[in-house]
């Protein structure tokens, strides 16, 4: 009906003019609605980057700094004896903030199959299961993995075979954590996995102790 418009009963070019400045209205709310979207999406983004700078939890990863395969052959067919103890060091680079580290976990796979872990405690010196490294400062676990892998599988077996041959056994670390920042009021929790590649010698035919990983091994993000 007409006097729901104001622009019912004007003449043609003044209706038409009366449209338009309707029309160019409407556009600029839509233009100022998607500068507005824009700009807010680029201030995430660039909170995200700072975010980024200033924490870096992906270049938070342990190093192996030394490892020792003492032990390692097959007692029966789908059983692994195994002895490996090893320094991993975490870093913290940032200059201002202080990282814990929680549900710390160290566990040895050979060919994708999980030999077992190390457990850890609060009161453990050699791996606990949570500290704190505070800015420019690092800290040392000491993890000794250790015992027997029953039913292993023929896939290991054989991969055992291959490397025992070859004389060198290729051993993957696990290291499981969770990161926290604290900055008031809020935290920060990352968790993340570690897996450290080592190739050892074979330890029944290593002399005199030579059974360790030469040089540091830097461990890479998992997840």
């Amino acid at each position: 009906m007409c006097f729901l418009s104001s622009c019912c009963h004007l003449p043609a070019p003044v209706a038409g003019l009366c449209g338009r400045k309707k029309k160019g209205c409407g556009t600029k709310v839509a233009a100022f609605a998607c500068k507005t979207a824009t700009n807010f999406a680029v201030s995430l983004l660039s909170v995200f980057l700072v975010w980024l700078i200033l924490f870096r939890p992906y270049q938070i990863r342990p190093t192996a700094t030394a490892a020792v395969l003492t032990t390692f052959n097959n007692v029966t067919a789908d059983t692994l004896r195994y002895d490996l103890a090893l320094d991993l060091t975490f870093s913290n680079s940032h200059h201002f903030y202080s990282i814990r580290f929680d549900h710390l976990t160290v566990a040895a796979y050979y060919n994708g199959t999980k030999l077992g872990g190390s457990s850890s405690s609060d009161g453990d010196d050699e791996l606990p299961s949570s500290f704190k490294l505070r800015p420019r400062r690092h800290r040392t676990i000491h993890p000794v993995l250790s015992g027997r892998a029953i039913n292993v599988g023929g896939a290991v077996a054989d991969e055992f075979s291959r490397e025992g041959k070859r004389g060198r056994f290729t051993m993957e670390v696990v290291v499981k954590t969770t990161l926290t920042y604290k900055f008031w009021p809020n935290k920060a929790v990352y968790y993340h996995e570690y897996s450290c590649l080592l190739t050892f010698p074979d330890p029944a035919k290593a002399d005199g102790g030579a059974h360790g990983v030469d040089g540091d091994v830097r461990c890479a993000v998992a997840k």
